[in-house]
């Protein structure tokens, strides 16, 4: 047997849209766990390690999406996530350093290194990106840090316009 379910709104029993599609067959998913956001400083010269995201550290962080529950923490630079599910992570920066290198880790709920990227300055004249993408499988309640480690020389990492960090819940 076959057939047609015509639908344009999928609501939870409280009445919660969870899912719409139009007339032209594009789907929207208000609730969907998705964040991106960037540092407010434009350029942060770091000589150590601690952990990125902490208004002490980069500033402050601007949001530019942020729907479907993911949080975050300004005191500890942790990104709470609302539901289990499969995650996209993903990193962009600029670093500027002659010959120097940052390394960054992301850390599921402090200890478990889920990916390490290193970001080597050429020269102290250019800026050089970098970027890390990964993913994985979460739990409702894990949450998220991204660790930064000076390796080598000091070094300046670019914020603004020209940073983004994004979570994105895609399964």
């Amino acid at each position: 047997m076959t057939g047609i379910i015509k639908v344009d709104t999928i609501q939870s029993n409280g009445g919660t849209t969870g899912l719409t599609i139009d007339s032209s067959g594009r789907i929207n998913q208000p609730t969907k766990p998705i964040m991106s956001c960037k540092s407010d400083n434009g350029a942060t010269n770091l000589t150590s390690t601690g952990m990125w995201w902490r208004d002490s550290v980069n500033g402050g962080t601007t949001f530019l999406v942020n729907q479907g529950g993911i949080t975050h923490d300004s005191s500890d630079g942790k990104f709470t996530l609302p539901v289990t599910g499969i995650y996209r992570l993903e990193y962009h920066s600029m670093l500027l350093g002659d010959g120097s290198q940052v390394q960054w880790r992301w850390l599921k709920n402090g200890s478990s290194t889920l990916l390490r990227f290193i970001g080597r300055g050429v020269d102290s004249s250019n800026w050089t990106p970098f970027d890390g993408t990964f993913v994985g499988s979460f739990s409702a309640g894990d949450y998220i840090q991204q660790e930064f480690t000076q390796v080598g020389l000091t070094y300046d990492v670019h914020g603004q316009t020209y940073e983004n960090f994004s979570i994105e819940m895609i399964g």
